[in-house]
């Protein structure tokens, strides 16, 4: 056992900064996925906290999806 899993109830005792060294508390991270998620509950009275996100995606996962295409078509010997 490491003297930091035996002293770490110490320091968030009396060290609230402590945490984030212990790990114990991650802060939610940013995504588009979580912004989707937040914007449904105000989608009737603020429709683009939903509508920006969702193109984000949107265009990002055709984007992938032509360049996925692309190099195929180029590196595929079996196509030519």
């Amino acid at each position: 056992m490491s003297l930091a899993a035996i002293f770490s109830p110490l320091l968030t005792k009396y060290d609230p900064d402590a945490i984030d060294l212990t790990e114990i508390y991650q802060p939610p991270t940013p995504s588009w996925g979580n912004i989707l998620i937040q914007g449904k509950s105000f989608m009737q009275f603020a429709w683009w906290m939903t509508l920006f996100p969702g193109l984000a995606i949107f265009v990002t996962v055709l984007d992938y999806n032509l360049v996925g295409e692309g190099l195929l078509d180029s590196l595929d010997p079996m196509l030519r």
